[in-house]
């Protein structure tokens, strides 16, 4: 997807809340962002980047537990 400068994205951080942003560069696949809500940016590849709310929230894994590949034990304690 090409994305122009100016235009409003939305990208998934820590695969757990959304953030909007404006896009301020195009380089090839990726594209500088500013967020709105900070005077930070960042760069992302094209692939990490959504056009509409709707489509990002769809990846979002909300609701579902994390899975470990460890057990914690605290009988050692009593």
């Amino acid at each position: 997807m090409n994305y122009n400068i100016g235009e409003l994205v939305y990208f998934i951080e820590n695969n757990l809340s959304l953030r909007k942003a404006t896009v301020i560069r195009v380089s090839g696949e990726f594209c500088t962002l500013k967020f709105l809500d900070s005077l930070g940016g960042i760069t992302l590849r094209n692939s990490r980047l959504y056009r509409d709310l709707k489509d990002a929230e769809k990846v979002i894994n909300r609701g579902k537990p994390v899975s470990r590949s460890y057990s914690i034990s605290y009988d050692y304690l009593g």
